[in-house]
């Protein structure tokens, strides 16, 4: 069982900035992203300018993301997290995922049982990996143990490895197969010690685990905000109070910018659960961890841009969204 990952070559419009925002060779190509939720697919952003001058409207409304060959400069260039070193290697180890064991109607009753890929059936159940190999056992003999013995017989498995149909397990019986035809399949679980695996641009063989690399614009937003919090620590103690504040202030604005992100997404229904953030500087961090961090960077970066001198730090809803509209 292999899990590919695939990536598409595209286009895309680069953001303005300064003339020291150098392209960067990692970005050469840009690469398409799934577009759910939390996980971005590029767009062409011609109409949106990074730095001054930018026409926003609609910004909670965009649904992707792009890379830019210039980042938001202010006051210095961030830079986007290129993807892991590791990104689109093949590895192996123990993980599990579902097959279908389905049968086909026929006139007046249902034909005999087959193996099927849930891709088939649009149907997406990549392999998840399974710490330490620790496989569960397979329950006892249930009204399935014919058909569970039919999965176990036509399915290619290892030593060790464990195929079950779960007791509790139902027909769905409205599948259909792109030829037009109807099927009833029940879910076949499977454990395996050797499951080819390609890692994400994240470095992770779990396609739940984003990052920045990978189109996640909370994992960017939190590298944001922590890039922006140590530049001002940085610009403060070199007494460049102006530019400290700036800095500060790209933080807060982030920091303010995401949760209201979020919550326009939850509205619309277009918002991923159960993700796994992989951030730069940060940790591997759930969603509460991650929002928890963003509100604690939140008071931080208002504190830093008073110890630089500033009062009240009022932030542009513009650049509260930059974080996903300028990218």
């Amino acid at each position: 069982m292999k899990w590919t990952v695939l990536l598409f070559m595209i286009g895309t419009t680069a953001c303005s900035s300064p003339a020291d925002a150098a392209p960067r060779a990692d970005w050469d190509g840009y690469f398409e992203l799934s577009c759910e939720g939390d996980r971005c697919k590029p767009k062409d952003y011609a109409a949106y300018a990074c730095k001054d001058g930018r026409d926003m409207s609609g910004f909670l409304t965009q649904q992707t993301t792009t890379p830019s060959l210039h980042e938001r400069c202010l006051p210095t260039c961030y830079r986007t997290e290129p993807p892991a070193p590791a990104a689109g290697q093949e590895t192996s180890g123990c993980a599990t995922f579902e097959s279908y064991l389905c049968e086909r109607q026929l006139i007046g009753h249902w034909g005999d049982p087959e193996m099927l890929n849930p891709g088939g059936f649009g149907q997406n159940t990549p392999a998840s990996p399974v710490p330490d190999c620790k496989f569960p056992r397979a329950p006892s003999p249930s009204k399935w143990k014919k058909l569970q013995a039919f999965a176990i017989q036509h399915t290619t498995a290892e030593r060790g490895d464990v195929i079950f149909i779960p007791p509790d397990s139902a027909w769905t019986d409205d599948m259909q197969s792109p030829d037009g035809r109807k099927w009833r399949c029940v879910v076949v679980e499977n454990y395996f010690h050797k499951v080819e695996r390609t890692q994400n641009r994240c470095g992770a063989t779990s396609q739940n685990v984003v990052c920045e690399a990978s189109g996640s614009a909370s994992v960017r937003a939190l590298n944001v905000i922590r890039y922006r919090l140590e530049e001002a620590q940085q610009l403060r103690a070199a007494g460049k109070a102006a530019a400290c504040q700036l800095a500060a202030k790209e933080a807060l604005a982030t920091a303010r910018g995401l949760p209201v992100w979020r919550a326009h997404k939850q509205a619309a229904r277009d918002w991923e659960e159960g993700l796994i953030y992989k951030t730069h500087r940060d940790g591997v961090l759930s969603e509460s961890a991650l929002f928890a961090r963003v509100a604690e960077y939140a008071t931080r970066a208002a504190a830093e841009y008073e110890a630089c001198g500033g009062a009240n730090p009022a932030t542009a809803a513009a650049d509260e969204q930059a974080f996903h509209a300028c990218w």
